[in-house]
């Protein structure tokens, strides 16, 4: 059994100890801190080899690298990038730059990652989850991959622009929300695609408006090459073709969430206020998905809007009548765990 799957065991241990019988909102904040811990322990006391992601011993040579950059050079690579196009993302410089004030050790520096993501995932989950048990398990199943074991920048930036964006989104402060995009801007260029979001995100979820997304999505499926190339400028990465593509497993999640969703339509939105959200970002993962299959690496960008499932399918099963909301729970359960353990990268703590 991997350490994946111990630590959804555990979550959900947790979860039948404060939350199955008289739950209120101490019991919450205690069952989120120790999911918190679980995942900060997990993500920062990882080896450097854990995940697919051969990006991450590049993240030990740049961090390396940083500790004799002088300060004086932080400017220079600002100017650099954004002037003369040379470098890219020097905002996750003067991260790192800032936490070598405190250590120079890289292992302590994935546990400071670890803390700002997971953190502002708690926070997150608190505010806008009605089954905390289960967005966590849904975290474990789809996204532990890129955002607790490889993608480093990213992972700042989604904590940025998406864990603590959502409530200025929510609010409607526009322009607390452009800071957070610009400087999440600066650590990862991909980060921007969710300034956009805002103005979407309460989007009325009309019967005209999902037939223009979904008459939409052929299209863009069809001249997803040309979208590619839209989309390099976005995310400012070039992604070229591969030969070998796709994330058909997600997908196939994805659309089962995207058909369930539409049909319980009127129950969620007679039950969730913030349903026109996580519809709207349903709906945009769904029509960046044709461009995985040019590119898996445009996965980067369906990820932020696909980590609203978390607060989505939680709104679904609380559609599902009481009595067989349970069984529901389970089987979905039952599903993420076999997935979990069949499709988990490789995993070791650093002593190991």
């Amino acid at each position: 059994m991997n350490a994946y799957v111990i630590n959804i065991l555990l979550i959900m241990f947790w979860a039948m100890a404060l939350l199955l019988f008289n739950p209120n909102k101490l019991k919450k904040k205690a069952f989120i801190a120790i999911a918190t811990i679980q995942w900060i322990f997990v993500s920062g006391l990882r080896n450097i080899t854990s995940g697919a992601d051969p990006d991450t011993i590049e993240y030990l040579r740049h961090f390396n690298s940083v500790k004799n950059m002088p300060w004086s050079k932080i400017p220079v690579l600002f100017y650099n990038t954004y002037v003369k196009g040379v470098g890219k993302d020097p905002g996750y410089t003067v991260l790192v730059k800032l936490v070598q004030v405190f250590t120079k050790n890289y292992q302590c520096y994935l546990v400071i990652v670890a803390i700002i993501l997971f953190s502002s995932l708690a926070v997150w989950v608190y505010k806008n989850s009605k089954m905390p048990c289960f967005s966590y398990i849904l975290f474990s199943t789809l996204f532990y991959s890129f955002f607790a074991v490889t993608g480093i920048r990213q992972t700042i930036a989604t904590a940025l622009v998406v864990f603590i964006g959502t409530e200025l989104i929510k609010k409607r402060k526009f322009f607390p929300f452009l800071l957070i995009c610009l400087i999440a801007f600066t650590i990862h260029k991909s980060s921007m695609c969710l300034l956009p979001f805002y103005f979407i995100s309460q989007k009325k979820i009309t019967r005209k408006y999902i037939l223009f997304v979904l008459a939409l999505f052929p299209i863009v499926a069809v001249f997803r090459n040309q979208f590619l190339d839209l989309l390099n400028f976005i995310s400012g990465y070039e992604y070229e073709e591969l030969s070998t593509s796709g994330a058909k497993s997600f997908t196939f999640f994805y659309f089962v969430i995207v058909i369930v969703s539409l049909i319980l339509l009127r129950y969620v939105r007679e039950n969730s206020k913030n349903y026109k959200m996580y519809y709207n970002a349903l709906f945009l993962g769904m029509l960046f998905i044709p461009l995985v299959f040019v590119n898996p690496s445009l996965m980067r960008v369906v990820q932020y809007f696909s980590v609203y499932l978390m607060l989505l399918v939680p709104e679904l099963i609380m559609c599902v009548q009481k009595k067989y909301r349970n069984l529901v729970y389970i089987a979905i359960v039952i599903v993420l765990m076999i997935i979990t353990n069949i499709y988990t990268s490789n995993y070791s703590f650093f002593w190991q």
